[in-house]
C-alpha cells in the first residue's frame, strides 16, 4: 500500500510538469515552445484533469498523504502568486485574466457583425487585425504614438506603451495563433474580440529576448458599416478612398475626407482588456514519444452541422468541381509540406499555404536550428482525408478537411542523435487543414505591397515580395492552407 501510494505521488510531479511534443508541421514544437503548431491546449487541459483527479483521488483513498500535499500545494500557489511569479504581465498594475483550458473550443458566434455587414470576411479580418497588431508592437518599440491613432483608441494605447521601460524595439512578430474568440454588439457599435498568441523580439537596455504573448484585443466599429475590399484592409488605407496617408489632426482622411478614426468607417482596437508576454522557452522534447497512435486521433471527426447544406451549395456553385481533384491537391499540399519542413528548404512550401502559416513554420525551423536541431518527417503516407467544414463569405471560400497519416517522426542534434521521437516506429495521427481560395473577381491583385509598399512585377498568383520576403496573393490562387490544428483542440 505504501508502495503504490508513494508511485502515485511521483506519478502527480511528473503531471504536474507540462509535457513534450513533436515538431512534425502542425503536429507540434508550434509557437509556444513546445506544443502544437496553432494550437495546443488541449494537452494542457487532459495534464490539469488527471493532476486534479490524481489529487482528489489520493485526499479520499490515502489522506496522511493527500491532504499534506494538498496543503503544500495551496501554500506554493499562493506564495507565488504573491512574489508574481505565476505570470509577467503588461503595465504598471499587471492583471492576467487566465484563459478557460478547453479540449474543442467552439467558434465564435459572428452573427453580430454578419448581420450587420453581409461583407465581413473572416480571414480578410484576422490578417487586417494581425497587421495592426504587428504594427502596433513596433511602433511600441519605437515609441511612436502617432501612427496608431488611425488604428487604436487612445485607452490601447496606453495599455500598450505602459511597459517601455528601456525599451529600444520590438520586431519579428510572428503569429502562431489568431482566432475570434467573441463578438457582439454594443452601443450602436458592433465589436469583436480577438486573441492573438504571438512571439516577438525586444530590446531592452541592449539585450535581446524573445516573448511568447498572449494578448486580447478589442476591435469595434460602427454598426451597419461594410468591410471594403480586401486590398484596401490590407493595406491598412482609408475604408473609403484606399489612401495610406496619415489623416489630420481632426481624424479626418487627407485624400477624401472621411473620419478614419473612432471605428466609425473601419475597425478600432478600442481595448486591450489583457496582454501577457513572457519569456519564450526553448524547444521541448520527449525521448519517449515516438510511435503508436497520436492522442485524439481515434476521436470522432466534428463535422460542421451544416456541412449536407454547405456541401451542396457549393456544388451548386462549382459544377466543375472533382473533389477527388481538391483530395489530390490537399495530398499534395500536405506531403509539399513535411518534405520542406524535414530537407529545411521552407522556401518550397510558399505555394502551399498562407503567408501567416508559413512566416510561423519557418520561425520555427530557424529556432531548431537555432538550439542544434532538425526535426526530421520521413516515410510519410496519407491514409484518409475526411471532409469536416464548407465555409463563404463575400470574398473567400473555405473547406476543412481532416488529414489522417502516418509517418517516422523524430528530432536529432547536430551529432545525428535522436533526442525525440523515434526514426524507426511509425506513428499515426490526424490534424484538421483548412484550405482557403478567393472568389474570382472578388479579389483583385494588389498594386503594390501591403507590407512595404513595393512596386510589384506584372503578373498574377501568389508572388514574393522582393524587398521584404511578404506573400502576395491575387485573385487567382489555388487553395492554400490558412489553419492547421490538431485535432484534440479544434
Amino acid at each position: 500500500m505504501k508502495r503504490r501510494a508513494a508511485a502515485a505521488v511521483v506519478l502527480a510531479v511528473a503531471l504536474s510538469f507540462g509535457a513534450s511534443a513533436l515538431a512534425r508541421v502542425g503536429g507540434g514544437g508550434g509557437y509556444s515552445g513546445g506544443g502544437g503548431g496553432g494550437g495546443g491546449d488541449g494537452g494542457d487541459a487532459g495534464l490539469i484533469f488527471a493532476l486534479i483527479r490524481l489529487l482528489l483521488w489520493l485526499v479520499f483513498a490515502h489522506p496522511v498523504i493527500g491532504i499534506p500535499l494538498l496543503i503544500v500545494i495551496v501554500i506554493v500557489v499562493f506564495r507565488m502568486a504573491r512574489s508574481g511569479a505565476l505570470s509577467r504581465s503588461v503595465g504598471e498594475n499587471p492583471t492576467v485574466i487566465p484563459q478557460p483550458v478547453t479540449v474543442r473550443r467552439e467558434p465564435a458566434n459572428l452573427t453580430p457583425v454578419r448581420s450587420t455587414d453581409p461583407f465581413f470576411s473572416e480571414p480578410v479580418f484576422i490578417d487586417f487585425a494581425q497587421l495592426v497588431y504587428a504594427r502596433a508592437q513596433e511602433m511600441r518599440g519605437a515609441g511612436n504614438r502617432e501612427p496608431l491613432e488611425a488604428w487604436m483608441a487612445k485607452a490601447a494605447i496606453d495599455k500598450l506603451f505602459a511597459d517601455r521601460v528601456n525599451l529600444a524595439s520590438v520586431s519579428q512578430v510572428v503569429f502562431g495563433a489568431t482566432r475570434i474568440v467573441q463578438a457582439s454588439t454594443e452601443g450602436g457599435f458592433v465589436r469583436v474580440d480577438v486573441l492573438f498568441e504571438a512571439n516577438l523580439t525586444e530590446v531592452r537596455a541592449g539585450a535581446s529576448a524573445q516573448l511568447l504573448c498572449a494578448e486580447r484585443w478589442s476591435f469595434r466599429r460602427k454598426a451597419g458599416v461594410r468591410t471594403p475590399a480586401p486590398e484596401r484592409m490590407r493595406a491598412l488605407g482609408c475604408a473609403g478612398c484606399g489612401s495610406t496617408l496619415e489623416p489630420k489632426t481632426d481624424g479626418a482622411c487627407p485624400s477624401c475626407g472621411a473620419n478614419r478614426r473612432g471605428g466609425l468607417t473601419q475597425w478600432e482596437v478600442g481595448a486591450i482588456p489583457y496582454a501577457n508576454r513572457r519569456p519564450l522557452t526553448p524547444p521541448e522534447l520527449d525521448v519517449d514519444e515516438g510511435g503508436g497512435v497520436e492522442r485524439g486521433t481515434d476521436l470522432p471527426t466534428v463535422c460542421d452541422p451544416r456541412l449536407p447544406a454547405a456541401k451542396r451549395a457549393f456544388e451548386g456553385r462549382h459544377p466543375e468541381h472533382s473533389w477527388p481533384v481538391f483530395e489530390e491537391r490537399v495530398r499534395a499540399a500536405f506531403l509539399a509540406l513535411q518534405e520542406a519542413w524535414s530537407r529545411r528548404e521552407w522556401e518550397r512550401a510558399r505555394p502551399f499555404e498562407t503567408d501567416a502559416v508559413f512566416q510561423t513554420h519557418r520561425f520555427w525551423m530557424e529556432r531548431y536550428a537555432a538550439s542544434a536541431l532538425v526535426n526530421r518527417v520521413e516515410q510519410v503516407a496519407v491514409t484518409r482525408v475526411a471532409l469536416a467544414k464548407i465555409d463563404l463569405d463575400a470574398f473567400y471560400e473555405s473547406i476543412t478537411v481532416r488529414i489522417f497519416a502516418r509517418a517516422l517522426d523524430w528530432t536529432e542534434d547536430s551529432g545525428g542523435k535522436v533526442v525525440g521521437g523515434s526514426k524507426t516506429a511509425p506513428r499515426a495521427f490526424s490534424e484538421y487543414w483548412t484550405f482557403l481560395r478567393a472568389i474570382p473577381g472578388t479579389v483583385a491583385a494588389p498594386s503594390g505591397c501591403p507590407s512595404c509598399g513595393a512596386a510589384l512585377p506584372p503578373g498574377g498568383g501568389a508572388t514574393v515580395c522582393a524587398s521584404c520576403g511578404g506573400k502576395l496573393v491575387s485573385g487567382g490562387f489555388d487553395w492554400v492552407a490558412s489553419r492547421i490544428e490538431q485535432d484534440d483542440a479544434y
